[in-house]
């Protein structure tokens, strides 16, 4: 009862665009409470048998919808609701991507002969037993909606035809493949698993559309018209689909990329999906480029003129710094050349991970508030000391967080484990290869403009001492703005290509690297940080002002971006590809803003930059293509602008759908990065 009670909770405030006005929930609770198909089952002994068995149930009763228009079966039924309660607080798994390929090549009756032939082998009968109940879980499930469309829309030839071989037993052509695929990531959704990845479908589908297009089975045009429609679907449910905000929905598509022969990967289907994509407009589902010094210049303009519509995408990621990174991290060669990124940018490897990317942030800020208010500083006498019991609160931070992440327990998976090749143990138990944490950091730049600033004060005497500047922080500025003027414009800043800004980045990243190098997690993996968080607002709210010029919960810095002063694109490039991401990549976004009108007229400029920018090491980029005018005036009148659509953390949205603070975030963002564009 309690998870239904919660995922239904979270429903009605998605119903509410996010907001958690109480009386605008219980309006929407009452309301949608005709829509809500309650799924019982008994726990007390749960275990990953349960959890297959409900899945089952949940197959058996899912809602099927569907309309004449819709050219492929697409349903997730995301009010149907689990009704049970565990004796422990356990975490739901998702933010990884399945192994659609064993699907579309094997399908579900494939992999059942493969968990048949283990069950005889395996001293892991319970486990076994419940693969089987996901593999026959999903049969029921097809059926059911081969049924629905031959009763409903008889005659959907093709369709119905597809639906009786797919998902269970292989595709055969290009329709089968999107369907099959269609069919599989509904079901995630029904079971409540979040933020799930779609994988490199470029590489996955393209045998099926070449094997077609060989045969004359499809025209190239009639391929896009499908892509097209199968994109539109599985924007379906965006709003329900949301993780934390409109559009954190985790529906990534890979692009690109290169294999172990240093060979590019992209093919027609990749320049399909760039096109599609420009021409939907669509916040979601989003995509990442992988990029690399192979890439052909064809690709680049087609990635370049899909950024220039704004809407936030393609992220790029540099296959030339990451697969490096992922090889020494201990990931083997092939399986780092076919990485793809969490739902927002931490890479992981798809159908064999558990990797759960960002189960904690560090927030970089919090140690160094923590000197000012719990430690008498009087006795530091210089810069360099007061740096060492900075680092020393960071390892003490840190060790805090792997204790929390270590005593977290997952909830049992059975249909994850099915798809991510777990044969021996649940995936919640470590039963894929790879089983690593991810934690994420924030507040670096703030972080460093504050121990910067404390430098600068110190060694002109600005300040006499360190009290003077916990005064500072005590007060919010309040009593001095002239050194909050100072604070915020004066002195080198986070982005400079100077390189004691570079160095001391760095060093402050590889205090965190000392504490998580060498231990392990509770699955026997390891654990990867990375620059990157999308908690930039909420973890601010709780801090004091602070020596950055950052004022009293107001917002830490975005990304590897400057939170103060000016840099051009040249010096953040110089300053972002100096950094270490050998060991530090578990989210290494470069994020910028640049105003639409300037990158339409510069299209190959911005090529070039772009490139130089991956050649000197540079890891990952994303861009908001915006205007600062039209921005102030969606605030004033959104009704003019429904379709704007903004990056976020890592996902992108409707403007007018943000909470306020976002949209003042990106507003103020985008006045900074305004004199970039003269």
């Amino acid at each position: 009862m309690i998870e239904a009670a919660r995922k239904y909770y979270q429903l009605c405030i998605k119903d509410c665009n996010f907001n958690r006005k109480r009386n605008e929930i219980l309006f929407q609770a009452v309301k949608n409470i005709k829509n809500v198909t309650f799924v019982r089952i008994k726990t007390e002994n749960y275990d990953v048998l349960t959890e297959a068995i409900l899945f089952k149930k949940m197959c058996q009763r899912a809602r099927l919808s569907m309309t004449e228009q819709e050219t492929f079966f697409y349903s997730p039924d995301f009010f149907i609701l689990p009704w049970y309660r565990t004796s422990e607080n356990l975490v739901t798994m998702g933010n990884i991507t399945i192994n659609y390929s064993d699907v579309l090549n094997k399908g579900i009756s494939g992999l059942k002969r493969d968990i048949e032939e283990l069950t005889q082998k395996s001293s892991n009968e319970k486990f076994c037993k419940s693969l089987l109940e996901v593999c026959n879980a999903i049969e029921i499930y097809s059926k059911r909606v081969r049924h629905f469309v031959e009763k409903n829309f008889p005659k959907r030839k093709e369709l119905i035809d597809s639906l009786h071989r797919i998902p269970v037993y292989p595709a055969i052509n290009f329709f089968d493949a999107l369907q099959s695929v269609l069919i599989v990531n509904s079901l995630l959704w029904i079971y409540g698993h979040p933020l799930m990845g779609l994988g490199r479908l470029d590489q996955i589908l393209y045998p099926f559309y070449l094997e077609d297009v060989k045969k004359g089975r499809i025209s190239r045009g009639e391929a896009r018209l499908l892509l097209k429609e199968f994109v539109k679907t599985l924007h379906k449910g965006f709003r329900y689909k949301s993780n934390a905000l409109p559009g954190d929905t985790g529906q990534v598509i890979i692009l690109g990329g290169k294999d172990e022969n240093e060979i590019d990967r992209s093919n027609e289907l990749t320049m399909l999906f760039l096109d599609v994509m420009k021409e939907l407009k669509l916040p979601d589902p989003k995509v990442v480029l992988r990029v690399h010094k192979n890439m052909p210049l064809e690709i680049w303009n087609k990635a370049i003129e899909l950024l220039s519509e704004g809407v936030g995408y393609p992220l790029f990621s540099n296959d030339d710094v990451i697969i490096p990174a992922l090889q020494q991290f201990g990931y083997e060669i092939k399986d780092a050349y076919d990485y793809v990124v969490s739902a927002c940018w931490e890479p992981h490897i798809p159908g064999i991970s558990f990797d759960q990317n960002n189960v904690d942030n560090l927030n970089l800020l919090e140690p160094l508030v923590s000197l000012f208010n719990e430690k008498s500083l009087s006795h530091v006498k210089s810069f360099d000391e007061l740096l060492e019991l900075y680092k020393s609160e960071l390892r003490v931070y840190t060790s805090s967080s792997l204790q929390r992440i270590e005593k977290m327990k997952f909830k049992p998976a059975p249909l994850l484990s099915l798809l991510t090749r777990c044969r021996e143990r649940d995936i919640s138990e470590g039963g894929t290869k790879y089983n690593h944490i991810g934690i994420l950091t924030v507040g670096l730049s703030n972080t460093v403009d504050s121990l910067l600033n404390i430098k600068r004060w110190i060694e002109s005497q600005v300040v006499n001492s360190l009290d003077e500047i916990k005064k500072l922080i005590d007060t919010n500025f309040e009593n001095n703005l002239e050194l909050l003027y100072d604070a915020i414009n004066k002195g080198l800043k986070f982005g400079d290509d100077k390189e004691e800004v570079i160095a001391l980045s760095n060093d402050i990243m590889h205090t965190i690297l000392t504490v998580i190098e060498n231990r392990r997690n509770q699955l026997g993996g390891r654990y990867k940080v990375g620059f990157s968080s999308p908690s930039f607002i909420d973890l601010g709210k709780s801090l004091p002002a602070t020596p950055d010029g950052r004022r009293g919960k107001e917002p830490l810095g975005v990304h590897i971006s400057p939170s103060h002063g000016e840099v051009t694109y040249v010096q953040l490039f110089n300053f972002s590809s100096k950094l270490n991401y050998k060991k530090i990549f578990n989210g290494a976004v470069t994020d910028i803003m640049i105003e639409v009108g300037f990158l339409k007229k510069n299209l190959t400029v911005f090529i070039d930059l772009f490139k130089t920018f991956f050649d000197l090491g540079g890891a990952q980029l994303q861009c908001n293509v915006l205007n600062y005018e039209h921005l102030l005036d969606a605030i004033k009148h959104p009704d003019k602008y429904p379709n704007l659509v903004v990056r976020v953390w890592g996902f992108s949205a409707y403007f007018r759908d943000l909470p306020e603070e976002y949209k003042q975030l990106i507003v103020k963002r985008a006045k900074q990065y305004e004199t970039f564009s003269h």
